[in-house]
């Protein structure tokens, strides 16, 4: 069975930064690192929500979802570091952002990635709202660049960089999140949350939060 969890302890988190190793090495985008662990500045900070998807007890797949509040500013997201002139010149001043990073899938299960990642997303999409955030950006590689056209409407503005942390040249995309997610949802009704789900950004739950839930499979 697939759960979809937020993780917020050591142990878990643990098990995410060591699928990201193996799946960024395995794209050949990351150097040897001794502790087979991936993480970053940001894994830390405030303003992110890291989310696991599991089967059998096994991290298979997750994502990093990260936001930044124009009015506590200290709180950076990977984007405004690693494409600051473009993000600048592309995403009016003031304004509410996420991002999605660190997306990946565990790559023995590479048959399975499409419905992985979609179950994923469903779940960066859902914390839009509840960050009240207006625009959504995204570093792709260049072979994603129709998918997050297509699935969530962002588009190519800048050339190909080195992505902080990785080896892999990538793209940043953006868009007026908030003028486009009901398109969103339209276009691709499985990214529409669910009612219940909304526990994962309710404080209130967070026994629930490594429980998880399960997801369709």
């Amino acid at each position: 069975m697939l759960r979809i969890k937020r993780v917020h302890s050591p142990d878990l988190r643990d098990e995410v930064y060591a699928l990201r190793y193996r799946a960024y090495r395995h794209e050949g985008a990351l150097d040897k690192i001794i502790s087979e662990r991936f993480e970053d500045c940001y894994d830390s900070q405030p303003n992110q929500m890291l989310w696991a998807l599991t089967e059998h007890d096994d991290v298979v797949g997750s994502i990093r979802t990260t936001w930044f509040n124009p009015l506590e500013p200290q709180w950076r997201i990977p984007e405004m570091d690693g494409y600051a002139d473009d993000v600048a010149r592309h995403v009016p001043e003031g304004k509410r952002i996420f991002s999605g990073s660190r997306f990946v899938v565990d790559p023995q299960r590479e048959g399975r990635s499409a419905l992985f990642a979609m179950t994923l997303l469903r779940f960066h999409v859902m914390t839009f709202r509840a960050c009240g955030c207006e625009w959504a950006l995204a570093a792709v590689r260049r072979n994603h660049l129709p998918f997050y056209r297509r699935v969530l409407r962002l588009q190519q503005v800048s050339e190909g960089r080195l992505y902080p942390g990785l080896k892999s040249t990538m793209f940043l995309t953006a868009c007026d999140f908030k003028q486009n997610i009901e398109a969103v949802y339209h276009r691709t009704a499985e990214l529409r949350p669910k009612g219940y789900e909304r526990v994962f950004v309710d404080d209130n739950y967070r026994d629930v939060w490594e429980f998880g839930l399960p997801v369709d499979s």
